[in-house]
């Protein structure tokens, strides 16, 4: 068969950013890049890990393979993260109710394969510890809801898109909806059992 015209067998990345940079620790592997992939008869591989401290963002893994040595080529990707922030996300804004998840520490898990026009995308969420903030002109609907958050310490998230990249279905849950609902119907048949006692003394 020969050897094609390049051919990178394996290469070392290493980075290592400074304290007032917003760049972080990364090190990792590239190999078998080919311009002929089917002489070599292996797909190119991309793995590297890290971590961003300035930007509380720790434990990232990602992987990237491309198999160009089929008929119809692949290419897979797995992207992990052990633990970074989130962002501000408004849960509801009316004049009746401001509630917003303000802050959680969160990891994921995205997969993605593609093969020409199709794909098959998912991933996982898991929010730890979550700060909420509401405000309402109802005190009884803010206390309702600061005391069901309380019971609230993880959110989970998944997701899924499949088909073409011009035409997919995409799928997302979530137990917040459920568990928000649970400790409503929960504190709502505490108050009626609080009420029952009163009036039975």
């Amino acid at each position: 068969k020969g050897y094609p015209f390049f051919w990178l067998k394996k290469a070392f990345v290493s980075s290592t950013g400074n304290s007032n940079s917003y760049s972080g620790q990364i090190s990792g592997t590239l190999s078998d890049l080919s311009t002929s992939p089917s002489i070599i008869n292996k797909p190119f591989r991309l793995a590297l890990s890290g971590d961003f401290p300035k930007e509380e963002i720790s434990g990232l893994e990602l992987k990237v393979s491309s198999d160009y040595t089929k008929k119809k080529s692949q290419h897979h990707v797995l992207l992990e993260v052990a633990s970074f922030p989130t962002s501000k996300k408004v849960i509801a804004h009316s004049s009746d109710l401001d509630f917003s998840l303000d802050k959680a520490f969160a990891s994921t898990q995205i997969k993605g394969f593609f093969q020409e026009q199709n794909m098959d995308f998912s991933w996982s969420s898991i929010l730890n510890q979550p700060q909420f903030t509401i405000s309402s002109p109802s005190q009884e609907l803010k206390s309702l809801l600061t005391e069901v958050t309380k019971t609230i310490t993880q959110i989970s998230i998944q997701g899924r898109a499949r088909g073409t990249l011009s035409n997919f279905k995409m799928n997302l849950s979530s137990n917040l909806a459920d568990d928000l609902k649970d400790g409503i119907e929960m504190m709502v048949q505490k108050k009626i059992n609080e009420t029952n006692k009163e009036i039975k003394r």
